[in-house]
């Protein structure tokens, strides 16, 4: 009986260290996602600017942005009229 409780007792820290694993892989997808918006604000982009750039790449991944032929259009009049290109194009310049 001792034995079963030993093998349960096992499995269950097995579980638990898993759970704890996507856990920790979560955490650091929110220090990641925290970091780069911060990164943003000091960049310059209000929190208006953020929620559009989210906005646009949104409209980018459904889009198929990155397949040949796609083309944004500079952001001017493309993508319900975002027009964060002109600043995204001095990041890291």
């Amino acid at each position: 009986m001792l034995k079963f409780y030993h093998i349960t007792f096992k499995n269950s820290v097995k579980q638990v260290k898993q759970q704890l694993s996507v856990l920790n892989a979560y955490n650091e997808q929110q220090k990641l996602a925290v970091t780069t918006l911060i990164n943003l604000q000091l960049a310059g982009f209000s929190e208006k600017d953020i929620n559009e750039l989210i906005g646009l790449v949104t409209a980018w991944n459904k889009s198929g942005i990155g397949v040949p032929g796609f083309s944004q259009g500079n952001g001017r009049s493309s993508m319900n009229g975002f027009k964060l290109d002109d600043k995204l194009i001095g990041i890291g310049h």
